[in-house]
């Protein structure tokens, strides 16, 4: 049994938390398996794992309720995008298998894939030129914080490192004993 099963097959968010909770960390647990790799195949995984990562960001300025209330809204209720930073189809249809052969697993991984507002996504759509305005004009955290230096240069490499950040993120909220309630 892992996680994507217990999702697929509608357990209750407590038994989800409770599945997670009682693995190890730091052992190559199913769940480390799930995240680090290609999270394209499932929308559900997909969208947890993004969201949760963008709120997660949003978490460490310590905002008042009012903004905490609006980025729940921003982030679970408004109609938002998972955005391939570097896009698995190119507008330059040329490019498109040498960029897929290129970055493998890393275009559909957490380190490619971020939270944007549907709005700003749909705008820029895959054109490279126009995503750094876009991701300018985002009211998220995680994309403000996905800065221009980093963009201009945007590697497999570079979502590789990103990649293993998001994981160790997300695994030390969900296994953090502070927590655990």
């Amino acid at each position: 049994v892992n996680v994507i099963k217990l999702v697929v097959n509608n357990y209750s968010f407590e038994e989800i938390i409770k599945f997670i909770r009682d693995k190890k960390v730091g052992q190559n647990t199913r769940l480390d398996e799930i995240i680090s790799g290609d999270v394209l195949y499932s929308s559900k995984v997909k969208n947890i794992l993004c969201r949760l990562s963008a709120l997660l960001e949003d978490m460490k300025l310590n905002r008042g309720e009012n903004e905490f209330k609006e980025i729940i809204q921003n982030l679970f209720i408004n109609d938002v995008d998972i955005e391939h930073i570097q896009a698995s189809n190119d507008e330059d249809v040329n490019k498109r298998q040498s960029i897929q052969d290129k970055w493998g697993m890393e275009l559909n991984g957490l380190g490619n894939l971020i939270v944007l507002e549907s709005s700003i996504n749909r705008s820029v759509k895959n054109n490279g030129g126009k995503k750094l305005d876009g991701y300018s004009k985002s009211g998220f955290q995680i994309v403000k914080t996905f800065s221009k230096e980093k963009y201009n240069d945007w590697t497999p490499e570079k979502a590789t490192t990103r990649r293993r950040a998001e994981v160790s993120k997300i695994l030390e909220y969900l296994f953090s004993s502070s927590n655990n309630q």
